[in-house]
């Protein structure tokens, strides 16, 4: 009888430090939970910000590009043309 009892307090104690364990391993999680929603919250958002004005520095530097093309064009095309015009009078 003895034997059983060392056995079930054995058993009893090993269960105690699983549920200590799992209780522990619950905390971490919590605590994961709470670092991964204020990285979404807070650094995601930054981020798009971010993003969002890189796009419109973007947008303006593309539109400036197509002006300059657009003047260096007309800058060789239209001598061109007006060499055409006086050839033809």
């Amino acid at each position: 009888m003895a034997g059983k009892l060392n056995i079930m307090n054995t058993e009893t104690i090993q269960l105690h430090k699983h549920n200590e364990q799992v209780q522990k391993l619950d905390v971490e999680v919590a605590l994961i939970q709470q670092d991964l929603n204020f990285i979404k919250e807070v650094h995601m958002k930054n981020l798009d910000d971010k993003i969002e004005k890189v796009d419109k520095k973007v947008d303006k530097i593309e539109q400036k590009t197509w002006w300059v093309l657009g003047l260096l064009i007309a800058s060789i095309v239209g001598p061109f043309i007006g060499t055409m015009i006086t050839a033809m009078m």
